[in-house]
């Protein structure tokens, strides 16, 4: 499941898009997991930390090639 490859640290970084994939596809796997479960997570909303429920439509998160690209 873990994809190796080799990548030069400060570059990514620098550029921040591989670091951003890591953590939008951790999103990914946790909101995924906690609906399998029925449980409810965690987000921040308003400024707070709000318990929603799974199938909450802010815990929606896009697929990783709708993912907005950093500009």
């Amino acid at each position: 499941m873990r994809n190796e490859r080799k990548v030069d640290i400060g570059k990514a970084f620098a550029e921040g898009t591989l670091i951003d994939e890591g953590i939008a596809e951790g999103v990914r796997a946790a909101v995924e997991l906690h609906r399998r479960l029925g449980l409810p997570m965690v987000i921040w909303r308003n400024g707070r930390p709000t318990w929603v429920t799974p199938d909450d439509p802010e815990t929606e998160v896009p697929a990783p090639d709708s993912a907005p690209t950093p500009q």
